[in-house]
């Protein structure tokens, strides 16, 4: 039996890195150890534009976890997001030749490689091939084989990334001394813990929004049939925010955290807020103004609009009330901003509900929506095998990216 083994998942976020320890067992278990969180640094719209600073910023967050943990990392799984990740559609298919016309192992593993082979750009590589099933003769089958037909065909969502900025990434963690086992979209993270069974078998479409981008994963009848990345997250908010109310970029974040709304309610338009809080005799501080409530839904509205807008553009023929009966399931650190589920079920008419807190996670600290991202890593450790443990003659991921790139 493979021994239990001490991971860190770690999300170099936008806003702030986080890395959490737990110790992953072969029976299927986790058992949480410690965490550890930095402000960001070097880190745009999910993108590294400084490798110093983001090298710092992960390694003060996986030294804390450590600390916490009181035991060492063994190996990380890290989240991968950013503009740069695409993806797209293809179907393969192959003719049944048997002479009884029975789908075979090699028939199966036939129809799969013409599905996956589409070469990609040069400075692209592939990060996840999704399987969206089997039909034969136009009837959809888990597993077709043994299965009389004449035609075998497989669906695949794939997810493709930057090959250079994913290494930088995981340079990021080899620059402290750890092996990067898997990396997993973060959206294809968060939505495996946001969304339930139930909420898979109905068909619903996860919508983690972070700081720098919204990642997002579609189900259907209990399959992950398309994730990508939408260009749009919590920091485009507070840009507006700093715009229209003409503050600097750190008071617009704390008034988007106290005072942020997604619609406009009653008494928005009379009540006010002062920007450095209410005033204090003796104590008025230089600038501070009184500001309309309705001001923060005017401005943040049009913005989450937008995002809900290409969001339905980017589901195509995916955006199908009777196909998505659970509907929209929202999560990230921008899923706590008032009003945005009542605006998420106007925009998109669709159900939409925030995620839940995860059952398995008892640190309170852990439970809010910010963490789905790096909770959903962790559940991969004991769904999804390594690529870092693959067959012996089979390329990896890592070993791929690594023969490309050597960052010294």
């Amino acid at each position: 039996m493979t021994p239990s083994k001490i991971i860190a998942a770690v999300d170099i976020g936008t806003s702030k890195v986080i890395s959490v320890v737990a110790e992953v067992s072969p029976k299927q278990s986790i058992a949480l150890l410690g965490r550890g969180e930095a402000s960001s640094r070097g880190i745009k719209k999910g993108d590294i534009i400084d490798f110093r600073g983001a090298c710092e910023a992960t390694h003060s967050a996986l030294n804390m976890s450590e600390k916490s943990a009181g035991t060492s990392i063994e190996s990380v799984y890290l989240s991968i997001s950013g503009r740069h990740v695409e993806g797209f559609f293809q179907i393969g298919a192959t003719a049944i030749n048997t002479p009884n016309a029975l789908v075979s192992e090699n028939d199966i593993a036939r129809v799969v490689e013409n599905a996956k082979s589409k070469a990609l750009p040069e400075g692209r590589i592939y990060m996840h091939h999704i399987k969206n099933g089997f039909s034969l003769d136009g009837k959809f089958l888990d597993n077709p084989l043994n299965h009389q037909g004449q035609k075998l065909e497989v669906a695949y969502w794939h997810l493709h990334g930057d090959t250079r900025r994913i290494t930088e990434t995981m340079s990021v963690i080899n620059r402290y001394g750890l092996p990067v086992d898997e990396i997993i979209a973060a959206g294809i993270a968060s939505a495996q813990v946001a969304a339930s069974d139930e909420d898979k078998k109905l068909g619903c479409v996860v919508l983690d929004i972070g700081g720098g981008a919204t990642n997002y994963v579609v189900y259907r009848q209990g399959v992950l049939a398309r994730a990508g990345v939408i260009a749009i997250g919590g920091d485009h908010l507070t840009n507006d925010l700093s715009s229209g109310l003409r503050v600097n970029i750190a008071q617009a974040e704390a008034l988007k955290k106290t005072h942020g709304k997604a619609v406009l309610e009653d008494g928005d338009k009379t009540e006010q807020r002062w920007l450095y809080g209410e005033l204090i005799a003796g104590n008025a501080a230089i600038g501070n103004r009184p500001i309309k409530l309705s001001a923060f839904a005017q401005i943040l509205q049009p913005r989450l609009e937008e995002l809900f807008d290409i969001l339905r553009d980017e589901l195509g023929d995916l955006y199908d009330p009777i196909q998505l009966k659970a509907g929209i399931i929202l999560t990230g650190g921008t899923s706590k901003l008032t009003g945005i589920v009542e605006l998420a079920k106007r925009r998109l008419s669709l159900d939409a509900k925030l995620a839940s807190p995860i059952a398995w996670v008892t640190d309170t600290g852990l439970r809010g929506p910010e963490y789905s991202t790096v909770l959903g890593l962790l559940y991969s450790a004991l769904t999804i095998p390594s690529r870092a443990s693959a067959p012996q003659g089979k390329t990896t991921l890592m070993e791929k990216i690594s023969k490309l790139f050597s960052l010294s």
